[in-house]
């Protein structure tokens, strides 16, 4: 090789090296790929409820769902141990954690997104044979445009509502609202 030949060699590898180091970072220029990982994210979240009420942990051991917040679907205690039917970092991602052990003031977005109970369209208390759930962006748009929820039916709903923020309630027929199907059950 020649002397010239060497100095290009290594120039364009500096050039490579320089260009991968300012890169950004691939998840964050992703943003559109965080709705669907938060629809993972809402699968088990359902498949955590449907856990909680086949074993029977609420109190008085009946089969129904946990209908307080999403952060006690792993800190709550049953016999002294939590349950941790969800990951800690879900759990730490819930919008309103309740006042229960383990509950904090602290929300760390999941994959760009926040998730919350809700109630469902017509409640005026939570019933335990029924359970909502929304998944919405922290930091919209930026994180995500589509607002999620989900219910007890194991669908899950996408829209994008112009906002950030989620919903507090589930429509009782979220595609006659504009929700569209995005997983079944």
């Amino acid at each position: 090789m020649t002397r010239k030949s060497i100095l290009a060699a290594l120039l364009l590898a500096s050039v490579g090296v320089i260009a991968v180091l300012l890169m950004p970072p691939l998840r964050g220029e992703l943003p559109l790929s965080n709705p669907r990982v938060a629809r993972g994210h809402l699968r088990n979240l359902i498949g955590a409820q449907e856990q909680f009420r086949l074993k029977g942990y609420s109190a008085d051991g009946s089969h129904t769902y946990w209908r307080g917040d999403i952060a006690q679907l792993h800190s709550l205690k049953i016999q002294g141990r939590p349950i941790g039917l969800i990951d800690p970092s879900l759990a730490a991602a819930d919008d309103r954690p309740g006042v229960g052990p383990g509950a904090s003031d602290a929300r760390f977005p999941l994959d760009g997104y926040l998730y919350r109970a809700i109630l469902i369209q017509g409640e005026t208390q939570p019933d335990p044979q029924h359970f909502g759930l929304c998944a919405f962006p922290a930091a919209y748009p930026k994180s995500g445009r589509q607002t999620l929820v989900a219910t007890d039916s194991g669908i899950v709903y996408a829209r994008d509502l112009g906002r950030g923020g989620g919903v507090d309630v589930c429509p009782r027929d979220p595609a006659r609202e504009g929700w569209r199907i995005v997983e079944g059950p």
